[in-house]
């Protein structure tokens, strides 16, 4: 996962856990759940395909929080 401000060439990959990730409905709003895409992306994961790297941020006053920025860009996942 990607974090700090984006685009930038002095990006950082680091691992962190998907349950310290929150999803801001103020800067990213969702009226629903694709459930078709769920499912492409479900059998693409079954399948190998690899997945760009997320963006986030440190959410300020949480530590070890962060905030989503940025899913996978570029559309098709990657076999690697």
């Amino acid at each position: 996962m990607t974090t700090g401000n984006f685009p930038s060439s002095n990006q950082v990959v680091t691992r962190i856990p998907i349950s310290s990730i929150i999803l801001d409905e103020a800067i990213y709003p969702r009226k629903g759940i694709d459930h078709k895409r769920v499912a492409i992306f479900a059998e693409n994961i079954r399948d190998g395909f690899r997945f760009d790297p997320i963006v986030v941020e440190p959410v300020p006053g949480r530590p070890g929080i962060y905030r989503l920025l940025d899913g996978p860009t570029g559309g098709a996942p990657t076999n690697q």
